[in-house]
Protein backbone atom coordinates (compact mmCIF):
# COMPACT_ATOMS: atom_id res chain seq x y z
CA UNK A 1 0.00 0.00 0.00
CA UNK A 2 3.28 2.07 -0.13
CA UNK A 3 3.31 5.04 -2.81
CA UNK A 4 6.65 6.77 -4.23
CA UNK A 5 8.63 9.06 -3.00
CA UNK A 6 6.33 12.23 -2.38
CA UNK A 7 7.28 15.39 -0.31
CA UNK A 8 3.53 16.03 0.64
CA UNK A 9 3.71 11.81 1.57
CA UNK A 10 2.60 10.95 5.04
CA UNK A 11 2.74 7.27 6.68
CA UNK A 12 0.14 5.32 8.83
CA UNK A 13 1.39 2.82 10.60
CA UNK A 14 -1.96 0.48 11.97
CA UNK A 15 -0.46 -1.79 14.69
CA UNK A 16 -3.51 -4.93 14.23
CA UNK A 17 -4.38 -8.46 15.58
CA UNK A 18 -3.83 -10.84 12.74
CA UNK A 19 -6.71 -12.64 14.01
CA UNK A 20 -9.28 -9.21 14.63
CA UNK A 21 -8.81 -6.27 12.29
CA UNK A 22 -6.38 -8.00 10.25
CA UNK A 23 -8.54 -8.72 6.74
CA UNK A 24 -10.76 -5.52 7.77
CA UNK A 25 -7.84 -3.56 7.71
CA UNK A 26 -6.29 -4.00 4.56
CA UNK A 27 -9.43 -3.37 3.44
CA UNK A 28 -9.80 -0.23 4.60
CA UNK A 29 -6.35 0.74 3.68
CA UNK A 30 -7.08 0.11 -0.06
CA UNK A 31 -9.82 2.41 0.59
CA UNK A 32 -7.44 4.87 1.85
CA UNK A 33 -4.98 5.09 -0.75
CA UNK A 34 -8.00 4.79 -3.56
CA UNK A 35 -8.82 8.50 -2.91
CA UNK A 36 -5.83 9.90 -1.74
CA UNK A 37 -2.21 10.25 -2.66
CA UNK A 38 -0.65 11.65 0.05
CA UNK A 39 -0.87 9.12 2.79
CA UNK A 40 0.61 5.39 2.43
CA UNK A 41 -0.95 3.29 4.85
CA UNK A 42 1.30 0.05 6.52
CA UNK A 43 -0.63 -2.44 8.53
CA UNK A 44 1.63 -4.42 10.88
CA UNK A 45 1.28 -7.24 13.16
CA UNK A 46 1.43 -5.86 16.61
CA UNK A 47 3.99 -7.70 17.67
CA UNK A 48 6.25 -6.17 15.21
CA UNK A 49 9.11 -3.94 15.52
CA UNK A 50 9.81 -0.59 13.49
CA UNK A 51 13.25 -2.16 12.15
CA UNK A 52 11.07 -3.42 9.33
CA UNK A 53 10.59 -0.38 8.31
CA UNK A 54 12.95 1.31 5.27
CA UNK A 55 15.40 4.02 6.60
CA UNK A 56 13.68 6.09 3.46
CA UNK A 57 9.86 5.52 4.92
CA UNK A 58 10.93 7.52 7.81
CA UNK A 59 12.02 10.75 5.81
CA UNK A 60 7.81 11.35 6.21
CA UNK A 61 5.72 12.76 8.60
CA UNK A 62 4.21 9.91 10.75
CA UNK A 63 1.32 8.51 12.98
CA UNK A 64 0.80 4.85 14.11
CA UNK A 65 -2.31 3.94 15.40
CA UNK A 66 -2.47 0.44 17.70
CA UNK A 67 -5.45 -1.04 18.59
CA UNK A 68 -3.95 -2.81 21.01
CA UNK A 69 -2.54 -1.67 24.46
CA UNK A 70 0.67 -3.91 24.20
CA UNK A 71 2.67 -3.75 21.39
CA UNK A 72 6.21 -3.46 20.67
CA UNK A 73 6.48 -1.08 17.39
CA UNK A 74 8.47 2.24 18.26
CA UNK A 75 8.47 4.06 15.43
CA UNK A 76 11.18 6.67 14.86
CA UNK A 77 9.00 9.92 14.37
CA UNK A 78 5.41 10.80 14.44
CA UNK A 79 2.30 10.17 17.64
CA UNK A 80 1.00 7.04 18.76
CA UNK A 81 -2.80 6.46 19.17
CA UNK A 82 -3.28 3.53 20.62
CA UNK A 83 -6.28 1.52 22.91
CA UNK A 84 -6.04 1.34 26.39
CA UNK A 85 -8.52 0.26 29.31
CA UNK A 86 -9.58 3.30 31.02
CA UNK A 87 -11.43 2.72 34.35
CA UNK A 88 -15.01 3.39 35.24
CA UNK A 89 -14.24 6.68 37.77
CA UNK A 90 -11.68 8.13 35.36
CA UNK A 91 -14.51 7.89 32.68
CA UNK A 92 -16.68 9.48 34.04
CA UNK A 93 -14.21 12.78 35.49
CA UNK A 94 -13.32 12.91 31.33
CA UNK A 95 -17.06 12.93 30.56
CA UNK A 96 -17.72 15.30 33.28
CA UNK A 97 -14.97 17.71 32.48
CA UNK A 98 -15.99 17.56 29.13
CA UNK A 99 -19.59 18.64 29.91
CA UNK A 100 -21.59 15.60 28.53
CA UNK A 101 -24.11 13.77 30.54
CA UNK A 102 -23.25 10.46 32.58
CA UNK A 103 -24.47 8.29 35.29
CA UNK A 104 -22.70 9.64 38.88
CA UNK A 105 -20.54 7.50 40.26
CA UNK A 106 -18.77 6.90 43.20
CA UNK A 107 -16.79 4.09 45.35
CA UNK A 108 -19.19 3.31 47.66
CA UNK A 109 -18.16 3.41 51.75
CA UNK A 110 -20.20 2.50 54.55
CA UNK A 111 -19.05 5.81 56.26
CA UNK A 112 -20.56 7.97 52.68
CA UNK A 113 -24.00 9.14 52.70
CA UNK A 114 -26.00 8.64 49.73
CA UNK A 115 -29.02 10.69 49.47
CA UNK A 116 -31.58 11.08 47.09
CA UNK A 117 -31.52 14.60 46.49
CA UNK A 118 -27.82 13.96 44.48
CA UNK A 119 -28.48 10.55 43.35
CA UNK A 120 -32.48 10.40 43.12
CA UNK A 121 -34.37 7.06 44.00
CA UNK A 122 -32.46 4.00 43.10
CA UNK A 123 -28.65 4.07 42.32
CA UNK A 124 -26.93 0.69 40.72
CA UNK A 125 -24.47 -1.16 42.56
CA UNK A 126 -21.62 -2.84 40.58
CA UNK A 127 -17.57 -4.17 40.77
CA UNK A 128 -15.06 -1.04 39.40
CA UNK A 129 -13.35 -4.19 37.79
CA UNK A 130 -14.46 -3.63 34.23
CA UNK A 131 -13.98 -7.63 33.71
CA UNK A 132 -16.69 -8.22 36.42
CA UNK A 133 -18.77 -5.15 35.59
CA UNK A 134 -19.41 -6.78 31.93
CA UNK A 135 -21.34 -9.98 34.10
CA UNK A 136 -25.16 -8.83 34.33
CA UNK A 137 -25.46 -10.86 37.53
CA UNK A 138 -23.06 -8.47 39.22
CA UNK A 139 -25.19 -5.52 38.40
CA UNK A 140 -27.46 -4.94 41.15
CA UNK A 141 -30.08 -2.47 41.46
CA UNK A 142 -31.39 -0.73 45.18
CA UNK A 143 -33.11 2.11 46.83
CA UNK A 144 -30.96 4.90 47.27
CA UNK A 145 -32.30 5.07 51.40
CA UNK A 146 -31.08 0.87 51.46
CA UNK A 147 -27.48 2.20 50.86
CA UNK A 148 -27.02 3.56 54.69
CA UNK A 149 -28.72 0.54 56.28
CA UNK A 150 -26.62 -2.14 54.20
CA UNK A 151 -23.41 -0.66 55.57
CA UNK A 152 -20.89 -3.26 55.86
CA UNK A 153 -23.39 -6.19 55.02
CA UNK A 154 -23.75 -4.84 51.38
CA UNK A 155 -20.85 -7.50 50.22
CA UNK A 156 -22.09 -10.60 51.93
CA UNK A 157 -26.35 -9.52 51.52
CA UNK A 158 -25.51 -9.44 47.59
CA UNK A 159 -23.02 -12.21 47.23
CA UNK A 160 -19.50 -10.26 46.36
CA UNK A 161 -16.51 -11.59 47.15
CA UNK A 162 -15.16 -9.55 50.23
CA UNK A 163 -12.72 -6.69 49.63
CA UNK A 164 -14.19 -6.30 45.99
CA UNK A 165 -14.61 -2.14 45.60
CA UNK A 166 -17.97 -1.01 44.83
CA UNK A 167 -19.12 1.40 42.65
CA UNK A 168 -22.14 2.89 43.48
CA UNK A 169 -23.79 4.62 39.59
CA UNK A 170 -27.39 6.89 39.93
CA UNK A 171 -29.82 4.85 38.25
CA UNK A 172 -30.99 5.86 34.08
CA UNK A 173 -33.98 3.93 33.95
CA UNK A 174 -34.71 2.87 30.00
CA UNK A 175 -37.48 1.27 30.33
CA UNK A 176 -39.11 -2.46 32.06
CA UNK A 177 -36.60 -4.14 29.33
CA UNK A 178 -33.47 -2.73 30.02
CA UNK A 179 -31.91 -1.15 27.37
CA UNK A 180 -29.15 1.16 25.63
CA UNK A 181 -27.45 1.63 22.23
CA UNK A 182 -23.36 1.53 20.92
CA UNK A 183 -21.96 3.43 18.60
CA UNK A 184 -18.71 2.40 17.75
CA UNK A 185 -16.03 4.90 17.10
CA UNK A 186 -13.08 5.72 15.23
CA UNK A 187 -11.02 8.87 16.01
CA UNK A 188 -14.44 10.81 16.86
CA UNK A 189 -16.22 8.95 13.64
CA UNK A 190 -19.18 6.56 14.32
CA UNK A 191 -18.82 3.52 12.24
CA UNK A 192 -22.41 2.26 13.38
CA UNK A 193 -25.09 2.99 15.89
CA UNK A 194 -26.74 -0.41 17.80
CA UNK A 195 -29.61 -0.43 19.19
CA UNK A 196 -30.15 -3.14 21.70
CA UNK A 197 -33.03 -4.40 23.68
CA UNK A 198 -33.18 -7.16 26.41
CA UNK A 199 -36.04 -9.58 26.23
CA UNK A 200 -36.19 -9.81 30.19
CA UNK A 201 -38.04 -7.26 31.67
CA UNK A 202 -36.69 -5.77 35.05
CA UNK A 203 -39.46 -5.79 38.26
CA UNK A 204 -41.81 -2.81 38.29
CA UNK A 205 -39.96 -0.14 40.41
CA UNK A 206 -42.67 -0.17 43.27
CA UNK A 207 -41.88 -3.76 43.97
CA UNK A 208 -40.15 -4.42 47.67
CA UNK A 209 -36.41 -4.23 48.38
CA UNK A 210 -35.61 -7.49 48.24
CA UNK A 211 -37.14 -7.79 44.67
CA UNK A 212 -35.45 -4.82 42.91
CA UNK A 213 -31.97 -6.58 44.44
CA UNK A 214 -32.51 -9.41 42.05
CA UNK A 215 -33.62 -7.36 39.51
CA UNK A 216 -31.90 -7.67 36.11
CA UNK A 217 -30.76 -3.97 35.22
CA UNK A 218 -27.96 -4.53 33.24
CA UNK A 219 -28.55 -6.14 29.34
CA UNK A 220 -25.01 -7.24 29.23
CA UNK A 221 -26.11 -10.55 28.12
CA UNK A 222 -29.28 -12.72 27.85
CA UNK A 223 -32.04 -12.88 24.82
CA UNK A 224 -31.60 -9.75 23.37
CA UNK A 225 -33.00 -7.73 20.03
CA UNK A 226 -30.30 -5.54 18.12
CA UNK A 227 -31.12 -3.13 15.34
CA UNK A 228 -29.43 -0.73 13.45
CA UNK A 229 -32.08 1.81 12.63
CA UNK A 230 -32.09 5.94 11.90
CA UNK A 231 -30.75 7.09 15.10
CA UNK A 232 -29.51 10.73 14.36
CA UNK A 233 -29.58 11.67 17.78
CA UNK A 234 -27.44 8.83 19.13
CA UNK A 235 -24.94 9.16 16.46
CA UNK A 236 -24.27 13.11 17.20
CA UNK A 237 -24.34 12.38 20.90
CA UNK A 238 -21.73 9.12 20.32
CA UNK A 239 -19.42 11.83 17.93
CA UNK A 240 -19.81 13.92 21.09
CA UNK A 241 -18.66 11.43 23.52
CA UNK A 242 -15.84 10.47 21.56
CA UNK A 243 -14.06 14.08 21.26
CA UNK A 244 -13.87 13.73 24.92
CA UNK A 245 -11.46 10.38 24.13
CA UNK A 246 -9.70 11.68 21.36
CA UNK A 247 -6.65 10.06 22.23
CA UNK A 248 -8.14 6.77 22.02
CA UNK A 249 -8.58 5.54 18.44
CA UNK A 250 -11.50 3.07 18.85
CA UNK A 251 -14.27 3.59 21.10
CA UNK A 252 -17.51 1.61 21.84
CA UNK A 253 -19.41 3.80 23.46
CA UNK A 254 -22.88 2.71 25.83
CA UNK A 255 -25.11 5.38 25.47
CA UNK A 256 -28.92 5.26 27.71
CA UNK A 257 -31.68 6.32 26.98
CA UNK A 258 -34.06 7.73 29.82
CA UNK A 259 -37.64 6.36 28.66
CA UNK A 260 -39.34 9.38 30.68
CA UNK A 261 -37.49 12.51 29.29
CA UNK A 262 -35.62 10.68 25.93
CA UNK A 263 -32.01 12.13 27.37
CA UNK A 264 -28.73 10.61 26.37
CA UNK A 265 -26.16 9.58 29.24
CA UNK A 266 -22.75 8.25 28.24
CA UNK A 267 -22.90 4.95 30.37
CA UNK A 268 -19.31 3.88 29.31
CA UNK A 269 -16.85 4.16 26.58
CA UNK A 270 -14.77 0.67 26.52
CA UNK A 271 -11.66 1.85 25.17
CA UNK A 272 -9.46 -1.36 25.56
CA UNK A 273 -10.00 -2.45 22.21
CA UNK A 274 -11.99 -5.30 22.35
CA UNK A 275 -15.46 -3.59 20.19
CA UNK A 276 -14.31 -4.31 16.95
CA UNK A 277 -17.15 -7.03 15.90
CA UNK A 278 -16.81 -7.19 12.52
CA UNK A 279 -14.14 -9.51 12.88
CA UNK A 280 -13.71 -10.45 16.73
CA UNK A 281 -13.75 -13.72 18.29
CA UNK A 282 -15.52 -12.60 20.66
CA UNK A 283 -19.13 -12.16 18.46
CA UNK A 284 -17.97 -14.83 15.10
CA UNK A 285 -20.69 -16.93 16.81
CA UNK A 286 -22.91 -14.07 16.84
CA UNK A 287 -22.36 -13.42 12.89
CA UNK A 288 -22.44 -16.60 12.02
CA UNK A 289 -25.95 -17.34 13.68
CA UNK A 290 -26.81 -13.47 12.13
CA UNK A 291 -25.65 -12.56 9.12
CA UNK A 292 -28.53 -10.33 8.71
CA UNK A 293 -26.94 -8.05 11.57
CA UNK A 294 -23.41 -8.49 10.41
CA UNK A 295 -24.37 -7.02 7.08
CA UNK A 296 -26.32 -4.11 8.83
CA UNK A 297 -23.22 -3.45 11.08
CA UNK A 298 -21.32 -2.63 7.77
CA UNK A 299 -23.74 -1.04 5.97
CA UNK A 300 -25.55 0.94 8.39
CA UNK A 301 -23.39 4.25 7.81
CA UNK A 302 -20.81 3.05 5.39
CA UNK A 303 -18.60 1.76 8.19
CA UNK A 304 -15.31 0.94 6.13
CA UNK A 305 -15.95 4.44 3.86
CA UNK A 306 -15.95 6.30 7.39
CA UNK A 307 -13.03 4.33 9.12
CA UNK A 308 -10.71 5.23 6.02
CA UNK A 309 -12.02 8.69 6.16
CA UNK A 310 -11.17 8.83 9.99
CA UNK A 311 -7.67 7.46 9.34
CA UNK A 312 -7.62 9.93 6.29
CA UNK A 313 -7.76 12.89 8.58
CA UNK A 314 -6.09 11.65 11.86
CA UNK A 315 -2.94 11.18 9.71
CA UNK A 316 -3.14 14.29 7.66
CA UNK A 317 -3.70 16.54 11.20
CA UNK A 318 -1.22 14.52 13.67
CA UNK A 319 1.74 13.30 11.09
CA UNK A 320 4.64 14.57 12.22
Amino acid sequence: MSRSNDEKLKNLFILCDRNHFWEDFQDIGNRIVRQVNDVAVHILPSQFTADVIPDTAWQHPSITVSFVANYKFKPTRGPVFHNRAISKLDQYEILRSAGIPSPHVEVHSPEKSFEEDAWGRFVVIKPADLKQTSDKDNVRLVRTRRLKQLGNDLHSLLGYEPGTQLLIQSFIDTGRNPQHYRVLSLFTEPLYAQYKFLHQQRPDLSEPDEVLLEAVVSDGSGEATREYGDYPDVVAFGRETAGAFDQIPLLGIDILKEVNTGKLFALEVNAGGNTWHFSSPFSAWRRAEHPQEARAMKEQLSAFDAAARALIRQTRLHAA
